[in-house]
This record gives structure tokens, C-alpha cells and sequence, in this order.
């Protein structure tokens, strides 16, 4: 059986939350929270795959909520999606100014707001991985050009034995021709590397403007 996502539902109205809940539950797994602040608290267990907000909220409003997510590493990748009952374009601007990546204006759809989470958690996996990936070469980069770093050093060393001594020009030859190969072959991974880390760095700037 597939795992449910998680989806953290922060709204100070209790019949807003139950509603969304009874809507969504089928396909996610749902939290609610009647404040930001409990939010906070449930946060410091939980990672949900996607949080919905709502702006106007009393002690702390939505927009302060998701500042804080923001600048919180560990929590800062999860995608934003702000609910309000204004439709005053300071709040859209507002909301994706301070990092949201949604907006939806009370009544919200249940099914609209179904599809647009589910859109919004791919994104978002999609993201982490091209980052992770990306991680990953330039991890296999650094140690290929240690590799041939070290082989160089090796190359050079062998050179210097066989100019003080000819006694083992075979084994000298054998050792240098090994040396080469594993340079050629780190060289050709090296480029493909570098080819492939260039059209992932292209493919997660394509994926990070979205």
C-alpha cells in the first residue's frame, strides 16, 4: 500500500480545518493546527510533505509563520500554500514574497485545492532530488580529480625511481603504462561527469523558477 503524504493544515477556524479534513483525509494523512504556535509545536516532531495556511490568524498571522519555516533548514523545503479570505493583491504578493508557493482565496475548492497539493509536493520531491543528484557528482568529481592527482604524483615518482636506477625497465614500463590507463579512464568519467553535472544544473534552475 502507498504511503500517504502528509499535509499540515494550520486555520484558527475549527469548522475551516474539519471540513478540509473530511476532504482530504481519502488521500492524505492530515494535521490540524488552530494556531501558529501549535503548529510550531507539532513541527518539532513532524516534517509534513506540505503545509496549507491560513493568513489572518490571531498571535502570530500566516506570513510570520512562514518566515520562520523558511529560515529553519530543516524545514525550510516544504512547500507553502497560503489560504485567505481577502483577495486584496498585497496578500498574494505578501504571501509569495515571504516564500509561499500558492495562493487560494476562501471558499477554497476541495478538489482544486487536492490537485494543487499534489502538484506542489512533486515540485518539491523533484527538487530535493536534482539537489541531491547534484550533490552526489560533485561528490564523484572531487574524488575523480583526487584520483588523477594521485596518479600524477605516482607517474611522477616512478620517473624520478627509473632516472636513478635502470635496473627494472620492464616493471617501470608496466607501471607507467598502468598509471596512464587509469588516468585515461578517470579523464573520460571525469568529462561525462562534467557534461552530465552541467545539464543538471540547467534542469534544476528550469525546476527552481517553476
Amino acid at each position: 500500500m502507498k504511503n500517504k503524504k502528509t499535509i499540515l493544515v494550520i486555520d484558527d477556524d475549527e469548522v475551516m480545518l474539519e471540513v478540509l479534513k473530511s476532504k482530504l483525509e481519502d488521500d492524505f494523512d492530515v494535521i490540524l493546527s488552530l494556531s501558529a504556535e501549535s503548529a510550531l509545536e507539532v513541527l518539532e516532531n513532524t516534517v509534513p510533505d506540505m503545509i496549507v495556511l491560513d493568513i489572518s490568524m490571531p498571535e502570530m498571522d500566516g506570513f510570520t509563520l512562514c518566515r520562520i519555516l523558511k529560515h529553519n533548514p530543516e524545514l525550510s523545503h516544504i512547500p507553502v500554500m497560503f489560504m485567505t479570505a481577502s483577495e486584496e493583491a498585497y496578500s498574494m504578493i505578501r504571501a509569495f514574497q515571504v516564500g509561499g508557493v500558492d495562493f487560494m482565496v476562501k471558499p477554497v475548492n476541495p478538489v482544486e485545492l487536492e490537485v494543487r497539493i499534489t502538484l506542489h509536493i512533486a515540485h518539491a520531491e523533484e527538487k530535493v532530488a536534482l539537489i541531491e543528484q547534484n550533490i552526489e557528482q560533485r561528490e564523484e568529481i572531487e574524488f575523480l580529480y583526487k584520483e588523477l592527482s594521485k596518479n600524477d604524483k605516482l607517474m611522477r615518482d616512478t620517473s624520478k625511481g627509473q632516472n636513478q636506477s635502470f635496473v627494472d625497465k620492464a616493471n617501470f614500463q608496466q607501471r607507467m603504462n598502468e598509471t596512464t590507463e587509469k588516468n585515461q579512464q578517470a579523464l573520460m568519467k571525469l568529462n561525462d561527469l562534467i557534461r552530465k553535472q552541467e545539464a543538471l544544473i540547467e534542469a534544476t534552475k528550469k525546476t527552481m523558477r517553476m
